[in-house]
């Protein structure tokens, strides 16, 4: 039973380890073509690429709702929203700033993917519990608060462009701060990571002090 146990846990690395390297590498090509389809867009005048901006955003008016489980009606009031905007032509000085926010993100995004993949390298070696896990552990966590500074900064750029040019009644775009309470959960769970992280170390060298005793 316990050999039949570990063949399936190995083949379930195997395949993440797949798996992820098959993101990985469809990642690192949607980057270089991005790159290459952005400067081409910058460097000429015609057939702009179009630029997708993100934007908090909340609707003042309430609205009716039937309520489904009665006879009654429910009030809807969208108290913040995370929608895009799809926009061509923009001055281009906007357009690169935020795009090279963007691809700092997807380089995080990248240096993330890539730290999994040596993790579970790792694992399919049997030699999981060590230093450089711990480490890798660390700057995973390290990355996802960068990702969530870059993204609000992402949104910040957009804000500072879209609060001029939205004009639509009870439709309001929402301040870049408060993404941050919007984000606690992913920001709590990138600080769970760093304190898995210095747990790991600890064992990793628990164990080193024992193989050399031994």
């Amino acid at each position: 039973m316990e050999i039949k146990k570990k063949v399936q846990g190995v083949n379930l690395i195997k395949f993440l380890l797949v798996f992820f390297r098959i993101i990985f590498f469809i990642s690192v090509l949607a980057t270089i073509l991005g790159i290459i389809i952005k400067g081409i867009s910058l460097s000429t005048n015609s057939g702009p690429m179009k630029t997708v901006l993100p934007v908090l955003f909340s609707i003042a008016k309430d609205s009716s709702l039937l309520d489904l489980g009665g006879d009654g009606i429910s009030n809807l009031k969208v108290t913040w929203g995370l929608g895009f905007v799809s926009a061509s032509a923009l001055p281009k000085s906007f357009d690169l700033l935020f795009f090279l926010t963007k691809l700092l993100s997807f380089s995080c995004g990248l240096l993330f993917l890539r730290l999994i993949i040596s993790i579970l390298e790792t694992v399919e070696f049997g030699d999981f519990l060590i230093s450089r896990n711990a480490i890798r552990l660390r700057w995973i966590s390290v990355l996802g608060l960068v990702y969530v500074f870059l993204y609000s900064i992402e949104l910040a750029i957009s804000h500072i462009y879209l609060k001029e040019m939205v004009d639509l009644p009870g439709f309001n775009i929402i301040n870049v701060i408060y993404y941050t309470y919007i984000s606690s959960g992913w920001i709590f769970i990138c600080l769970f990571i760093l304190v898995l992280a210095e747990v790991f170390k600890v064992g990793a060298l628990l164990k080193e002090e024992s193989e050399l005793t031994i």
